[in-house]
């Protein structure tokens, strides 16, 4: 009888472990932590795989194959300015630009030269340029001052533009030391052509370069180191 009732506790006990562990499974999935700002996905929509690796050029390939044309951008710079298969990065990152920059000739002709020297890791570049010929195989960048400061680099711009301000300036002082004596119509003319022909130059480029422009531009001056 006594081991009788020994089977029956050991039979309890054993019923209550499994009992217990039960009811605490039940507690840890109701305590589970909760991850607030998970995303929440019904099951009635679509995935969309995401590609977390951008590094892989197969998928910026065709992905710029895919959507250069949905985005506007002018084939030419995409396959024969810069071609994209050289550089897909660079242009599978450009791509997620809005239409205005896509679309947009300057930005997209900055941004090519931008990435050229980046590439080129040659500090001398920003002092010196990268040349004038190297600059017009890519494009001629439609912006004067900035296409001088990318082929010519920051000592030739200044060897280039410093004579015309020095002049103006030097006149400015001159004018202002003499209390506006010698401010003639003529003089004062040629000096708003200055103002002018650098704003024109500024906005539609590709004037400074030109022989015939810089002859006329150097007329004002010329005429007021004769002032």
């Amino acid at each position: 009888m006594f081991s009788r009732m020994q089977e029956r506790a050991t039979i309890s006990e054993i019923n209550s472990i499994q009992e217990t562990n039960i009811v605490n499974e039940n507690v840890l999935e109701d305590n589970e932590p909760t991850i607030y700002g998970a995303p929440t996905i019904s099951a009635d929509v679509d995935l969309v795989p995401v590609i977390s690796d951008v590094s892989d050029n197969n998928y910026m390939l065709q992905y710029i194959e895919n959507n250069y044309e949905n985005k506007q951008l002018n084939r030419q710079f995409l396959f024969a300015n810069y071609p994209y298969q050289y550089d897909p990065e660079f242009w599978y990152n450009f791509l997620q630009n809005n239409i205005s920059l896509t679309t947009d000739y300057r930005y997209i002709e900055l941004s090519i030269i931008r990435r050229v020297i980046e590439i080129n890791h040659n500090p001398m570049d920003k002092w010196f340029g990268i040349t004038n010929t190297r600059l017009q195989n890519i494009f001629n960048i439609e912006k004067d001052f900035v296409v001088q400061y990318y082929a010519l680099g920051i000592i030739g711009i200044i060897l280039v533009f410093a004579p015309y301000f020095i002049i103006i300036g030097v006149f400015a002082y001159d004018t202002i030391k003499k209390k506006f004596k010698n401010l003639t119509v003529q003089n004062l003319l040629a000096g708003i052509t200055i103002v002018f022909l650098f704003g024109i130059s500024y906005m539609s480029g590709n004037l400074l370069n030109s022989l015939s422009f810089t002859i006329y531009f150097a007329l004002p001056f010329v005429i007021l180191q004769k002032r």
